[in-house]
């Protein structure tokens, strides 16, 4: 009978992990950096230089703020997200502030949308 349910056991936990892994799947880490330096890269090449040098700017700001030299797209979140638009507003005017959130939004779409992922940590900015 121990055998049985042991059995039993085995086949409900490889249930439980096959559903885990459809409702759950594990998301794979995306260089953010990485890549929005990428379009950055070919936003240069194909002659939009200023926006370019706006994109890259305010990806170094972000950088300066997290203190690290590589971001991870699921690291952007909207606590996260707002600490950083409350440190640039100590440091430059809310336009410029809200210039650089914005620069930073669009290359989060980009990159998102490269990978197929819809959600939006910048809404409620």
């Amino acid at each position: 009978m121990s055998e049985v349910n042991d059995e039993i056991l085995k086949a409900l936990m490889l249930d439980i992990a096959a559903i885990k892994a459809k409702v759950a799947p594990e998301v794979p880490i995306i260089d953010f950096s990485a890549e929005a330096s990428e379009h950055i890269e070919a936003l240069d090449s194909a002659g939009r230089s200023k926006t370019a040098e706006c994109y890259r700017r305010s990806l170094h700001a972000l950088a300066d703020f997290l203190g690290e030299g590589s971001i991870t797209l699921d690291s952007l979140q909207y606590p996260l997200l707002r600490s950083f638009l409350d440190a640039l507003r100590q440091r430059v005017s809310e336009s410029t502030a809200r210039a650089y959130v914005a620069d930073i939004r669009v290359l989060y779409n980009h990159v998102a949308g490269r990978h197929n992922i819809f959600q939006n940590p910048f809404k409620q900015l």
